[in-house]
């Protein structure tokens, strides 16, 4: 079978990427997707500009982490399968017409669901948000800071903050992303206009936080440092503004947990990604989980992948697969 994709050669800006054309077989997967939409995410800019080990010169690499589609060829131990619309979960590769799969990577969509390209587009951030919740006691009442809050993560997790009614400050860098994390559930939000927010906040008390969600980075250490309280839970998910040294011994005086969160960790554990793809279906369903889904044609990625660079894209956005042909 024949597959158009959109991918890139070597590292750089929204021109790198191409579309390519390559033969597709199901090999040793379990299912081969015809996809329908997939996500567009900071995770496949910061790949496309800072490379990685799977970025090697020479071929193309294809970005993607997720995406909805139908199944169009099985195994014969997965032959129920053939014909279902189901979502997905992979390291890379989404951008395609067409992708090879094991069954752990996917779920079953039910038939009534109406919600494949809001879907396609939290996948990724969707878990990484109830992966987040998660990692909090059942019991929790503390207040938690949410830097970067009209992010990708940012918004979902709100969201279900809300819904267990915890306290979070949004931390932003406009008012439009001060209105639109209100929007998304945060109990209050403040605005820095300068980056980084390493300057010494005032209206933001020391050990004002009993946790932190962190998919900023650098540019939002000092605050971290200065607001978490003694024992606080430091959950780190992205470094959307780069890495950073933090200060090992003010951690341990202090005695910040700290814990990262990797939503492909869950890949390894096909049980907990089930339930967390079931919990994300079963919040679009009841209107627990609310996105804004811009539907862009395969041309316009690498505009969508500009404005997610520049901080300007509102909401999600998902490519509509069947507009991806050889130029």
């Amino acid at each position: 079978m024949r597959t158009n994709q959109i991918g890139f050669e070597t590292t750089g800006s929204s021109d790198v990427l191409r579309t390519y054309s390559r033969d597709i077989l199901l090999g040793n997967h379990d299912v081969l997707v015809e996809t329908k939409f997939v996500g567009i995410n900071m995770g496949d800019v910061i790949r496309r500009k800072r490379g990685g080990v799977e970025c090697g010169i020479g071929h193309p690499f294809i970005p993607g982490f997720e995406g909805v589609g139908r199944v169009v060829e099985a195994s014969s131990e997965h032959a129920d399968l053939l014909g279902k619309s189901i979502a997905f979960l992979t390291p890379f590769g989404a951008y395609t017409t067409h992708i090879a799969l094991n069954r752990f990577q996917i779920f079953v969509l039910p038939d009534s669901f109406e919600f494949e390209p809001q879907l396609a587009g939290l996948i990724c951030t969707g878990l990484t948000a109830w992966m987040i919740l998660q990692s909090l006691p059942n019991d929790f009442g503390g207040r938690i800071l949410v830097p970067g809050a009209a992010g990708g993560v940012s918004s979902i997790l709100l969201q279900l903050l809300r819904e267990r009614n915890i306290f979070s400050l949004g931390l932003v860098s406009s008012d439009v992303k001060a209105s639109l994390a209100r929007k998304n559930g945060a109990t209050m939000t403040l605005t820095c206009a300068e980056t980084p927010f390493n300057r010494d906040l005032p209206e933001l008390k020391a050990d004002e936080f009993e946790a932190v969600a962190d998919g900023v980075g650098e540019s939002v250490l000092g605050v971290i440092q200065k607001v978490l309280k003694p024992n606080g839970r430091w959950i780190v998910y992205g470094t959307a503004s780069g890495s950073s040294t933090i200060m090992s011994a003010d951690l341990i005086r202090r005695r910040h947990l700290m814990q990262g969160i990797l939503v492909f960790d869950l890949l390894a554990d096909p049980h907990r990604l089930e339930e967390g793809y079931a919990f994300l279906i079963r919040a679009l369903s009841n209107n627990v989980l609310k996105s804004d889904t811009t539907i862009c044609e395969a041309s316009q990625v690498g505009a969508i992948h500009s404005q997610i660079e520049d901080r300007t894209l509102v909401g999600r956005a998902v490519m509509d697969v069947s507009t991806l042909c050889l130029a």
